[in-house]
C-alpha cells in the first residue's frame, strides 16, 4: 500500500502531481477517505519519529570510521549491474580502458549543477593498469583512442535531459557497442535510449561514495542489488 509519493523534479510537475490526485477523487478513481488514511499513516509515524521536534546537531556523533564503512556497504550494495553481454564485468585490469566522462553533469532544475572535483576516473586509477579518462567529445583524437582501447566506459547521467550527449552517447556505442560499458549515475532509463551497449550498469547519483562503489563494482563485481528498483522494458 502506497502513502507517499515523492515528486523532486520541477514546480511543474509538483503542480501536475497533485491537480492529477485532487482529479481522481473528483473523478472517484481516488476516495477522500482513502487519502485521509494515508494521511493518518503518515502523521502517525512522524509523530513516531519525532520529526517536528529540533535536535542538537553534534559534529563528534558523525562521519566516524564504522558509519562511513556502513554507507560504503550499502552504496555498494545499491548498485545494479543490468546487463553484462560477453562478459565484460569485471574489467580485465591489463586490457587498454578507457573511461569518457561528460564535461559538465547538468541535473535539474532543483539540483545544482555538479562541479564536484572527483570523477569515476579518480577510482579508477589504480585499479588498472592501462587506463585513461578522456571527455566524452566527437573528436577525432578521442574517437582514435577508443578504437585503440579495448575496454569503453561512458558515464552518462539522465541522457534524454542533453541531446547533444545523447546523440554523442550513440555515436560511441553504434562505433564500439561490443567493448562498451555504460554507467548511468541517474535514473537508470539511460539504458532504454542506448540499448544496444554489451553492459550496463546502474547507479542512482553521483557523489564521491557512489563513484567509488561504482568503481569497484567495475573492477570486481562484489555484492551489488540483484535487479533495479523499477521495471524497464527491456
Amino acid at each position: 500500500m502506497i502513502d507517499l509519493i515523492l515528486i523532486s523534479h520541477t514546480y511543474e510537475k509538483q503542480r501536475e502531481a497533485i491537480d492529477a490526485v485532487i482529479q481522481a477523487v473528483k473523478d472517484g478513481e481516488i476516495s477522500e477517505e482513502r487519502i485521509d488514511e494515508s494521511v493518518s499513516r503518515i502523521l502517525a509515524l512522524k509523530q513516531k519519529r519525532k520529526t517536528g521536534e529540533n535536535h542538537e546537531y553534534n559534529r563528534e556523533k558523525f562521519a566516524k570510521k564504522r558509519h562511513i564503512e556502513f554507507a560504503k556497504k550499502l552504496t555498494e550494495q545499491s548498485i545494479t549491474i543490468v546487463k553484462n553481454d560477453d562478459d565484460l564485468l569485471p574489467l580485465n585490469h591489463n586490457k587498454k580502458t578507457v573511461l569518457l566522462w561528460p564535461s559538465n553533469i547538468e541535473t535539474s532544475p532543483v539540483i545544482e549543477t555538479n562541479k564536484q572535483a572527483s570523477t569515476l576516473g579518480h577510482f579508477l586509477h589504480g585499479r588498472l593498469n592501462h587506463f585513461s579518462e578522456l571527455p566524452l567529445s566527437t573528436d577525432e583524437a578521442v574517437f582514435n583512442a577508443c578504437k585503440d582501447s579495448e575496454q569503453i566506459i561512458i558515464a552518462t547521467f539522465n541522457l534524454t535531459q542533453d541531446k547533444e550527449t545523447l546523440h554523442t552517447t550513440k555515436e560511441f556505442i553504434n562505433q564500439f557497442h561490443q567493448k562498451t560499458i555504460l554507467c548511468a549515475f541517474g535514473n537508470p532509463y539511460d539504458f532504454l535510449v542506448a540499448p544496444d551497449v554489451s553492459a550496463y550498469v546502474a547507479a542512482y547519483d553521483i557523489r564521491p561514495i557512489t563513484l567509488h562503489s561504482v568503481a569497484k563494482t567495475l573492477c570486481s563485481v562484489g555484492e551489488t542489488r540483484p535487479k533495479l528498483p523499477v521495471k524497464l522494458p527491456i
